[in-house]
């Protein structure tokens, strides 16, 4: 969320979050920023209703969750300030057309963010190699810079800025994970 929140400026007003799952990242957005417009869409059914139950919980009103397809988001050009994803686009080997959505539904002058795998973490992306079919979470692209780079490009978005994660990151998160786990 930190990492998140630093992109998001003051003047931004229309948040969108693509592929919402639980709300926790909207829901933290429209506690922190409550006179911005968030809106949260998801393919399941499940993660909308649940999402909008959290949000009536804590009294939230400036925030909606939908159910929407990311490939044909049902918003008109230039309708957003900030468009962001965290861990979608790279469950689709058609990853450049969800990243030309986002780019369309976003105003001139936005901004758009994602949050995909890093090739260059390696014990991540040997995981997969090794589990294959049996890795958990199905089709999982790890991204190359180049690779998000050109993508980004090819949206026509500019001043792009593609960070990575420091591979000893998965590490820490595995060993904290797996005591997780144990207990």
């Amino acid at each position: 969320f930190k990492v998140l929140d630093k992109y998001i400026k003051k003047k931004d007003i229309n948040v969108l979050e693509v592929g919402s799952g639980t709300g926790r990242f909207c829901i933290a957005l429209a506690k922190k920023y409550p006179n911005k417009e968030i809106i949260g869409i998801d393919y399941t059914q499940e993660s909308v209703d649940l999402s909008n139950k959290g949000a009536e919980l804590l009294k939230l009103r400036n925030i909606e969750f939908i159910k929407a397809d990311l490939f044909h988001l049902p918003y008109e050009d230039n309708a957003f300030d900030f468009v962001f994803e965290n861990g979608v686009i790279e469950h689709f080997k058609n990853y450049q057309d969800a990243v030309n959505e986002m780019a369309r539904v976003t105003k001139k002058g936005g901004m758009v963010a994602v949050n995909v795998n890093n090739w260059y973490c390696l014990p991540k992306t040997i995981e997969k190699k090794l589990l294959g079919k049996f890795y958990p979470f199905g089709y999982e692209k790890s991204f190359k810079h180049n690779e998000l780079f050109n993508a980004f490009k090819e949206a026509d978005l500019k001043n792009i800025e593609v960070y990575a994660y420091n591979p000893s990151n998965y590490v820490v998160r595995f060993f904290f994970f797996s005591k997780l786990i144990k207990k």
